[in-house]
């Protein structure tokens, strides 16, 4: 009120925490052996997801695989949504550790694994 008074114009303060930030999706097809169940649930949340944050229009980073796709805009989701309807696993005897590249600050990431125990200790 300060500032309004000392300007005779109302001032508002923007506060950084309004901005949307990116979310950055990480789905990992990679599974062990039996775990084709879990994908398939997996694939319905990280769906699940996608379509929520859309709603809202937040932007979206969606990365699978080689595949980046990026959902800025609302519209995008379709992209996102028919990838995941056409994903496969990809079964492996022995998993490789995750090659997650270091995170951004200004980013909020998910990750869709089967390989959760893995990924906790990857990601710290």
């Amino acid at each position: 009120w300060k500032g309004t008074a000392r300007t005779g114009a109302v001032q508002v303060r923007e506060f950084a925490r309004d901005r949307k930030r990116t979310v950055e999706v990480l789905f990992d097809t990679r599974i062990s052996a039996g775990q084709e169940k879990q994908f398939e649930d997996l694939v319905e949340q990280c769906a699940a997801v996608c379509r929520h944050l859309a709603s809202i229009n937040n932007p979206i980073l969606f990365l699978c695989e080689e595949t980046s796709i990026d959902a800025s805009t609302a519209d995008r989701i379709y992209d996102i949504l028919i990838l995941l309807a056409l994903v496969d696993p990809v079964i492996q005897t022995a998993v490789p550790a995750a090659d997650l590249h270091a995170g951004n600050e200004s980013v909020v990431r998910i990750v869709f694994s089967t390989r959760t125990g893995q990924m906790k200790q990857e990601i710290v």
